[in-house]
């Protein structure tokens, strides 16, 4: 196996088979050998890639590269025992067409899985037609944006996050901007907010409240303090109006998946989201299905150092499922 993310298993000399930095190999000195771990070390013949760390620390795409650069005879052992073995449908030539069929008509993870081999997929995923090349943009023309809105999903201990998006002329939704900070006030907020409206322009100039159609949160800023006082009123007194957001989850999170559309099938997407939302982008594909009500996304809090939730995933939610209000005027008849 010629690659850099390989090493040899034995401990002859203390030293990796491959080269390595004295950085790289230090960072790899804590890997601890478990039986597991050495009986596949014996069945690929030294050659071996150890990877360890806490969710979200990058193996996935560690684990992409060595598959890429190594030849199919491996296998790979999760720490719940489950074992990988890399194999496509088509190494099997016994396969019969049927069978085939049936699988590329899947979509979906089980289509990534199944059919194109693809191992390092999240368990239980929500939103299975998301991907980055497609649904993560790197530019956005302002100069195309009809209406701008925000929504706001408030926290303390967990963060308090600001989502900035438009439609254009053919109703396609971008995500262009985030706000996100934990352990501020309102008092900090306003500012951050209209920082973060300032780096974008309307009409030659730059973007202010004042210009969004619609700023909605989450209904726990409209909640009744001791004093009688409400966040929503902090806010306002900050010259920031809110208005209540559609809560419902089931029929949010099915609105974010109609718009992420299903670009593998034909499908054209319909939501965007700028590479600055960096923590939506990094929530959006962790999101599972929650077990006792499958249509709807397992709440997940973030940690005590801030890591994890998904507060930025439900601000994306008020985001889109929150309708401007109309007034129709209609002519009544008599009989």
């Amino acid at each position: 196996m010629q690659t850099n993310l390989c090493f040899e298993a034995s401990e002859r000399n203390g030293r990796p088979g491959f080269p390595f930095t004295d950085a790289e190999y230090g960072a790899m000195a804590d890997a601890v050998l478990t039986p597991e771990n050495r009986f596949h070390a014996a069945a690929l013949g030294g050659n071996n890639c150890f990877l360890t760390g806490a969710g979200g620390t990058g193996k996935s795409t560690q684990l992409r590269a060595f598959i890429a650069e190594c030849p199919r005879r491996v296998s790979v052992t999760a720490p719940t025992e489950t074992r990988f073995v890399a194999a496509r449908v088509t190494d099997n030539r016994w396969n019969n067409p049927e069978y085939m069929r049936v699988l590329e008509g899947l979509t979906g993870w089980q289509r990534r899985a199944w059919l194109d081999g693809d191992w390092v997929i999240a368990a239980g995923q929500f939103f299975t037609t998301l991907r980055r090349e497609v649904h993560v943009i790197s530019d956005f023309d302002e100069t195309r944006a009809r209406e701008w809105f925000c929504a706001l999903d408030y926290g303390f201990t967990h963060y308090t996050v600001v989502l900035l998006g438009c439609t254009d002329g053919d109703g396609n939704l971008f995500i262009v901007d985030e706000h996100a900070e934990r352990l501020w006030l309102p008092q900090r907020h306003a500012p951050g907010i209209a920082a973060m409206l300032a780096r974008h322009s309307i009409s030659g100039r730059r973007l202010e409240i004042g210009d969004l159609k619609r700023f909605v949160a989450g209904a726990d800023v409209f909640s009744r303090q001791s004093d009688g006082s409400t966040v929503a009123s902090q806010y306002g007194k900050l010259g920031i109006t809110l208005r209540p957001a559609n809560m419902e989850r089931v029929s949010g999170w099915a609105e974010i998946l109609h718009r992420f559309g299903d670009p593998a099938n034909g499908v054209k997407p319909r939501l965007f989201i700028h590479e600055r939302c960096a923590r939506l982008v990094e929530c959006l594909p962790a999101l599972q299905h929650d077990p006792n009500r499958p249509e709807d996304v397992l709440k997940v809090d973030c940690d005590e150092d801030g890591a994890g939730g998904d507060d930025a995933a439900d601000t994306l939610r008020y985001l889109v499922a929150t309708k401007s209000r109309t007034v129709t005027q209609r002519k009544l008849r008599g009989l």
